[in-house]
């Protein structure tokens, strides 16, 4: 039992990749709270673990505001005893085009997919330091590398992986480790997806990883055998598994005066135009057909 005697809560949980991953986690020992903002369906995800030999309650705490995201993280203390893992699935996914996107779209979109985020992990964090551990998991996506008609949620995962290396370092030494997936599935927000690209030949769910694939990945991040896991991005793919490269520096070059324009004309046009990167999501090497 991977999870055995561990108390875990996870957001977003009543569909798709958090189902999945409820249901997994109390298969692997763990006592879950299942949170979504829809109170039926995360009951029903939790009658499903029990009939099936599990532990888990049900939370429809928004964890948007910041008493929300604390008493989502209080039940699970108050119930269980303490929290050892985190996973942050729950997100809003609103296609637009950028020019088309209104204050609400973007408001929405960063309070549930980065504040929540932030909230939630604030305050685990502050409980699992008290004990000397914790995992916690987001979840991103490759929106945030660059993607069409994304804006408002690739901006709102790449800030949530910025957050991933941030906590990282801040938590890594009082024993807690962050990591996030970086999903890809069959699930509703990837039929929202192509419905909304179907004209310029977005992906057919057919052919997609499951939710459960997605789920195994993450529950792995939250046991103990990750151990050494802590700041890592880890993407689903059809194929297997792979890593995502943290953003690095390519090269530096002197460029004497900093208010010398034609000094800085030099430098951008000779040697940093040879390095200009790809925009849009970009794959490295891979390591299966």
């Amino acid at each position: 039992m991977t999870l055995a005697a561990k108390s875990i809560v996870i957001t977003g949980a009543g569909r798709g990749v958090g189902r999945a991953c409820a249901i997994l986690a109390a298969e692997l020992g763990a006592s879950v709270i299942v949170n979504d903002i829809d109170a039926d369906v995360a009951g029903q995800v939790c009658a499903d673990i029990v009939a099936n030999g599990g532990n888990a309650l049900a939370d429809d705490c928004d964890i948007s505001t910041w008493s929300g995201a604390e008493a989502m993280v209080e039940r699970c203390v108050s119930a269980f005893g303490g929290i050892d893992g985190l996973i942050n699935n729950a997100a809003l996914f609103r296609p637009c085009r950028l020019t088309e996107a209104d204050e609400q779209i973007w408001r929405d979109t960063i309070e549930t997919n980065v504040l929540g985020v932030a909230f939630a992990t604030t305050h685990a964090a502050r409980r699992m330091s008290a004990r000397g551990s914790g995992a916690i998991v987001n979840m991103t996506s490759a929106a945030h590398q660059g993607a069409t008609n994304l804006a408002p949620y690739g901006t709102s995962k790449g800030a949530v992986s910025s957050l991933t290396y941030c906590a990282a370092l801040d938590l890594g030494p009082q024993g807690i480790r962050v990591n996030a997936v970086s999903p890809f599935a069959a699930t509703r927000m990837v039929e929202a997806a192509s419905q909304f690209g179907a004209a310029s030949g977005h992906l057919s769910t057919a052919a997609l990883p499951t939710p459960e694939e997605n789920a195994a990945v993450a529950c792995y991040l939250l046991s103990d055998a990750a151990h050494d896991f802590n700041g890592q991005i880890i993407r689903v793919e059809r194929g297997g598994l792979s890593m995502l490269g943290h953003p690095v520096v390519l090269s530096s070059y002197p460029k004497g005066d900093t208010a010398d324009y034609a000094a800085v004309r030099d430098i951008m046009a000779d040697e940093l135009r040879k390095q200009l990167q790809p925009v849009g999501i970009h794959y490295g090497r891979l390591q299966y057909d």
